[in-house]
């Protein structure tokens, strides 16, 4: 049993001895590719306009900045335009519907005493005390008679 376990771990020693032997011998290579690798990039690099010459590169996109600007003002009064018409569309709008501006073109609004809108005939008992509101003033008047139209 001895002699196996000496035989076994001889062969285990030897093992590892060439393996340690291939990767002493493939390490100088690795090392230098790896070098090689990044002596090239470095070299790219100190080509590098930008990083040779940064002043140059901010002073170039400087200028395109300046070039864009009259551009961009342009869109910017555009849209502010847009959105003024848009907004005096939408007063338009708004004012339009307005009760007061309902009352300037000739309609009236019609309540009950209690403030309840009139929107039917129908609903108001003759005798009944109505306040009407038109675009100057007021009008208190008292249902005589009813005529039903559509």
């Amino acid at each position: 049993l001895e002699g196996r376990l000496r035989s076994g771990l001889t062969t285990a020693s030897e093992h590892l001895r060439e393996k340690l032997g291939d990767y002493r011998n493939r390490m100088p290579l690795a090392l230098s590719q790896q070098a090689a690798i990044l002596r090239s990039r470095l070299e790219g690099l100190s080509r590098s306009w930008a990083l040779r010459q940064p002043e140059m590169q901010v002073n170039r996109f400087r200028e395109i900045c300046r070039s864009l600007e009259p551009s961009l003002e342009t869109g910017i009064s555009r849209v502010q335009e847009r959105a003024r018409a848009r907004g005096k569309e939408l007063e338009g709008r708004l004012s339009s519907l307005n009760p007061k501006a309902v009352l300037e073109r000739g309609y009236s609004i019609t309540r009950l005493e209690d403030g309840t809108v009139v929107k039917d005939s129908g609903t108001i008992p003759v005798g009944t005390v109505l306040e009407t509101d038109l675009a100057k003033g007021a009008l208190i008047s008292r249902v005589e008679k009813k005529n039903r139209r559509t």
